[in-house]
């Protein structure tokens, strides 16, 4: 049989110490309620502050946008919560970025930043990498 996420989580649900079907349903209701309240202020909020306008705004573009890329292309998806875990990163990135100058692989790399801080810096700086704000 080959292997499933679905498997997993069927597997892992069902074992000993995990949440009935009861506790997980409210665990789910109470995660949405509070995804619902946490959208709606930062509806209000995106009115005084320019860095929740930019949240809002790159959740509403960054799947249309990751739409238009190259399905026929080999990616690497490296996901930065900030500058930091970027700068972390770099040099993984740079290795890639090597393979794929020097001709022994092609890899598109892409590069996505929770913070819209990390996400402009980083758009300036590597005009190679594709890269995408995905708060």
């Amino acid at each position: 049989m080959a292997w499933e996420p679905r498997n997993v989580i069927t597997l892992a649900a069902s074992g000993p110490g995990f949440f009935n079907l009861q506790e997980q349903m409210a665990h789910r209701f109470i995660y949405d309620f509070a995804l619902i309240l946490y959208f709606l202020a930062a509806n209000v909020i995106s009115s005084f502050s320019s860095k929740a306008q930019k949240w809002l705004q790159g959740r509403k573009r960054v799947w249309q946008e990751l739409e238009k890329l190259q399905a026929s292309k080999k990616r690497i998806w490296f996901h930065c919560a900030s500058l930091g875990e970027y700068e972390q990163a770099l040099p993984l990135m740079e290795k890639f970025s090597d393979r794929t100058r020097n001709g022994i692989q092609d890899f598109e790399i892409i590069v996505t930043f929770f913070s819209p801080s990390g996400y402009e810096i980083v758009k300036k700086k590597k005009p190679d990498v594709r890269v995408f704000y995905l708060p």
